[in-house]
């Protein structure tokens, strides 16, 4: 039997006269409806497709550094806000960076002048280029870096009520901080540590990392060569574990689920390994090294009785959290009290 076209049937159909003999209409009414909801369900797929392939993208293109030049400015007099002493010589520096999209293209630069401490070798960012200091009095000086400080410090207060996303920049309290510059305040309140472990080796370090088959935090390995091996207190409130022991979470945890909520998603619990295995809070800080920048830094998170791990911090800022409180870290960052610390 011949068949008619549908639409030449549907003509047939809105007379009454019906279709002509030897015709018969190809598509039933449920087939019709089937194929336009298979349609509109793959062009529905297809536009969810497209907007996760967009997101997926935007979120790549980062801002990341391209190439970094850095010309060396004159001593000045000026008085270091980390180490508090007045009139000491310090070295400046113009940095000049030119940033980059994931794709490789060149997006921007950024300029600053930073003073490096010639005690403590802390550097503090300033206003104006290095050449035009030399003709300023420390008092001058000074003023221009609390002024900046003052801007940094206001925006890092703006952050506070999302204590998950600090920036892992080693930017504390408005100062740039050398991992060196937080180890010599950890010196000179030696007096106040309790079983710290010695200095380690070069060739230590290599064999824990060995061991782990992960590399470690440049911070990290500095805080273990020029510090010590951790420690059993540090300030009486916040412990380090001994390098030696540092292991993965579930060795030394069983019980902890084979993946961990991390910042809306999930890690596995296998890629993190212990800073220090448990605190008087019953958690744990860990190490992420799945999150290491570009400087080959890892971030700190803490595991919880919750089976989450919250924040995300440099180890530059989290010793230095702990330099400048004195107390556990977690109670710092804990600043709406959402993990019941008490």
């Amino acid at each position: 039997m011949k068949r008619k076209p549908l639409s030449i049937v549907r003509d047939y159909a809105l007379t009454g006269t019906g279709p002509p003999r030897g015709y018969a209409c190809s598509k039933s009414m449920p087939e019709i409806i089937h194929t336009i909801l298979r349609i509109t369900l793959l062009v529905f797929c297809a536009c969810m497709l497209v907007r996760w392939a967009i997101r997926k993208w935007l979120s790549s293109v980062t801002r990341r550094p391209l190439r970094v030049s850095q010309s060396v400015g004159p001593q000045v007099p000026f008085s270091c806000p980390v180490c508090n002493r007045k009139a000491v010589v310090g070295s400046t520096y113009d940095i000049r960076e030119t940033t980059a999209a994931a794709s490789g293209l060149e997006c921007g630069e950024r300029h600053a002048t930073v003073i490096r401490c010639g005690e403590c070798q802390a550097e503090s960012y300033v206003r104006g280029p290095s050449a035009s200091l030399s003709d300023l009095d420390h008092t001058e000086i000074s003023r221009r870096i609390q002024a900046v400080e003052g801007n940094l410090a206001e925006w890092r207060r703006s952050l506070q009520d999302f204590p998950d996303v600090l920036p892992a920049t080693g930017e504390v309290a408005g100062r740039r901080l050398t991992i060196s510059a937080v180890v010599t305040r950890l010196h000179a309140d030696r007096d106040k540590h309790e079983d710290v472990g010695p200095c380690l080796k070069k060739s230590e370090i290599q064999r824990i990392e060995r061991r782990l088959d992960v590399s470690l935090s440049p911070s990290y390995a500095t805080f273990l060569t020029e510090f010590g091996d951790g420690a059993y207190w540090l300030y009486g409130a916040q412990a380090v574990d001994h390098a030696h022991h540092v292991d993965w979470l579930p060795k030394n945890r069983p019980n902890v689920p084979a993946r961990v909520t991390y910042q809306g998603s999930y890690v596995a619990s296998c890629r993190l390994y212990c800073l220090m295995t448990e605190d008087s809070n019953g958690g744990a800080w860990c190490w992420l090294p799945d999150f290491t920048d570009e400087n080959g830094e890892q971030p700190l998170g803490y595991y919880d009785s919750d089976r989450t791990v919250h924040f995300r911090v440099n180890f530059v800022d989290w010793l230095n959290l702990l330099v400048e409180h004195k107390d556990e870290v977690v109670r710092r960052l804990d600043k709406d009290g959402a993990l019941g610390l008490g």
